[in-house]
This record gives C-alpha cells, structure tokens and sequence, in this order.
C-alpha cells in the first residue's frame, strides 16, 4: 500500500513569478492565477513522476522486503522506518540499514552485518515514511548564529554531503554568510544538527544572521531551470487559452523540456 502522508504546503513558483511572465501588474486575476501555479506543479509532478517542493509519503508492507524502493525522487529524507510488534510500533535505528541515492530510484537497504527485526503477522506490519522533492523549506529558527549549526529533523545527510540553499517560491531572505546555489559541504553531523563549510573537509562556516521567512535546502542542486521555465510556460498558455493541460501539439516544447527529468522505473 502506498499513499501521501503530508502534500506540499508551499509552492516552487510564488505568484509573483508567474505574474512577471504573464506581464500583468493588476491584481483581479490573483486568485486564478494562484490555482494556475497549482495546476502546473501537479501536473508537472504527475508527468516527471517526482515531486518538485518537499512532500511526505508513506509505504506499508505485511512484512520487509529484500529493500525499499523509493519511486519519488530526490530522496530528502528517512522520516521513519517502524514495525509492528506485540501490537506496538517501534522504531528501527537508522544505524540498521543503509540508504542508496546511487541508481535511478533511492531505495534503503539492511546494513552489512545487521537483519531486520521480525515484525507482528498483520497487515501493514511495517511502514517507512518518507520526504522526497528538490527544496526542503528550513525554519529561520533552525539556524544557529550562537552555535553556527543547522537543525532539520530526521535528517539523513553524513559527513562530506552537499547541499544548496534556495529562495524559490517565495519572498525570504538569505542570511548574508549564504550564497544562493552554491555548493556547501556537510559536516560536523550531530543529530539533527549539523553544520556546513565552503570546501569539503573546509572550516564550519561563520552564520552571523539566520535571514528571514522562506528558505529551502536541497541535496540535489535546487529545482533545475528548466522545470522552472516549462511551468512559466504552462502557466501562461493555461492563462491566455483558459485550458487545464497542455496540447500535444502545441506543447512538443514543453514535454521536450521536461523529458530529461522525468523519472522511468524499468520495473
């Protein structure tokens, strides 16, 4: 069984964006076009097979398998693995089992030398919950300017990971020690904190202000451009022909835009 545990609560084109690309400077269309924005993403994500902006799912099996595959890439992170024993689900340590960003789709496997646990013979013994999508959204409040660390629950990134920070979608500011895009290398991992330098194996970098309102960590280099530019575009033919999806034969551009990140599972 699978099903979306928590939607996205925030979407990767603000209106502001969308109305800069139609050129309208009125506010009598905001409400559709806001609906427009939404449109586009979903059908964006329903297309690519991934989400773009940070959603929540969970699978449920009668008992584990070999290893789960995660079908909604990129992988963000583990927010739970558990199992169903004596009628009570308890948590697996995130030091049993190992996860594999490498191949097409992530999946999470038992770590060498250890075994899963025998979960309760009961339907949806086990359930994995999990975030996936480019942009994680961060709180301003989990930026430490006193310790110089970030705090994201459950999160899944080890030493020497990469990550990006981003303002897409909405109206935040970057802390000044921040450069948008940028590649930062993880370290000091403590928990759910950790701390980040400019080099790998570099100095924890100096955080002398957290910035404000939306910002967003991604461990895949932020949402692509063209992704970006083919919702504009979407957007602005749904806007100006009052249609809900695109037209084959108008839209060869689009699809051909997306192509190269849409998600095929092989099996």
């Amino acid at each position: 069984m699978k099903r979306t545990a928590v939607p996205a609560i925030k979407e990767v084109i603000s209106l502001t964006e969308a109305k800069a690309h139609l050129r309208i400077d009125v506010s009598a269309d905001d409400t559709y076009i806001s609906s427009l924005i939404t449109t586009a993403r979903l059908w964006t994500e329903r297309y690519l097979s991934t989400p773009l902006m940070a959603n929540t799912y969970e699978l449920a099996f009668d008992k584990f398998p070999r290893w789960f595959d995660i079908r909604n890439s990129p992988l963000l992170k583990i927010e739970r693995l558990s199992y169903f024993t004596g009628d009570v689900l308890t948590d697996i340590s995130k030091t049993t089992y190992d996860i594999d960003n490498v191949g097409i789709s992530p999946r999470i496997t038992v770590s060498n030398g250890s075994s899963w646990p025998t979960p309760d013979t009961v339907t949806n013994a086990v359930r994995l919950r999990y975030t996936s999508g480019y942009l994680l959204p961060v709180l301003v409040s989990a930026i430490s300017t006193a310790n110089d660390t970030i705090t994201i629950v459950n999160h899944d990134f080890i030493e020497h990971d990469t990550v990006s920070f981003h303002l897409t979608g909405g109206s935040g500011i970057l802390s000044t020690d921040l450069t948008e895009s940028q590649t930062y290398f993880v370290r000091d991992v403590s928990g759910d904190t950790f701390k980040i330098a400019e080099t790998e194996g570099g100095s924890a970098l100096d955080i002398t202000d957290a910035g404000t309102n939306d910002i967003y960590i991604s461990n895949s280099g932020g949402l692509p451009e063209p992704i970006r530019h083919g919702m504009l575009d979407f957007i602005g033919d749904m806007f100006e022909k009052r249609c809900t999806i695109p037209r084959t034969a108008q839209f060869n551009t689009l699809y051909e835009t997306l192509n190269p990140f849409k998600v095929v599972l092989l099996a």
